[in-house]
């Protein structure tokens, strides 16, 4: 049987995009490139742009604000029927991602 690589690929992708979740996935070995955290600002960091961040973007500055106002706004594209939003906001992300990591 033969299959055929990027076909395979996008069926991969596909399916972790439907049905992934924080902290479902793992890379083995994948902080032997380097470590993410290190990526990462520290909380005084984040504490001190947030306020900066949350008026760029016009969003509120009360956690659970922030989080229902995007949720609205993500609903407000499905409920348009706007699938290319959602693929563009969503998937190919995620797809980038694993591109990097796979080296792909």
């Amino acid at each position: 049987m033969v299959v055929n690589k990027k076909h395979f690929e996008m069926a991969v992708f596909n399916a972790l995009a439907d049905e992934i979740h924080c902290a479902d996935m793992f890379l083995e070995g994948v902080n032997h490139y380097d470590d993410l955290n290190k990526q990462l600002i520290t909380w005084e960091e984040f504490y001190a742009g947030v306020d900066e961040y949350c008026g760029l973007i016009q969003q509120p500055r009360k956690p659970s604000e922030f989080i229902k106002s995007l949720q609205d706004q993500l609903l407000k594209i499905i409920y348009r029927g706007s699938k290319r939003k959602l693929l563009i906001l969503v998937v190919w992300p995620l797809m980038l991602l694993f591109c990097m990591l796979w080296r792909i």
